[in-house]
C-alpha cells in the first residue's frame, strides 16, 4: 500500500513538473520516497521470513525435509 501511494505521488509530481509546477528536485525527492517504500517492503518481507524460520526452529520442526517442501 505504501509503495502504491508513493508511485501515485511520483506520477502526480511528474505531471505537475510537465506544466512547470514542480522542479526536478521535487521529482527526485518523490522518486527517492518510492524507492524507500520498496526497500521498506523488502525489509519487512525479510523480517517475516526470519520470524517464520525462528518459530519453526523453536517448535522443533525446522529440518531438511521441511525446507524442501
Amino acid at each position: 500500500m505504501e509503495i502504491q501511494a508513493a508511485q501515485e505521488a511520483l506520477s502526480g509530481v511528474r505531471e505537475e513538473a510537465k506544466i512547470g509546477q514542480r522542479t526536478t528536485l521535487d521529482i527526485l525527492d518523490a522518486d527517492a520516497e518510492e524507492i524507500n517504500a520498496r526497500i521498506a517492503f523488502a525489509h519487512a518481507k525479510r523480517d517475516e521470513l526470519v520470524a517464520k524460520f525462528t518459530l519453526a526452529k523453536t517448535l522443533g520442526i525446522l529440518n531438511a525435509d521441511a525446507l524442501v517442501e
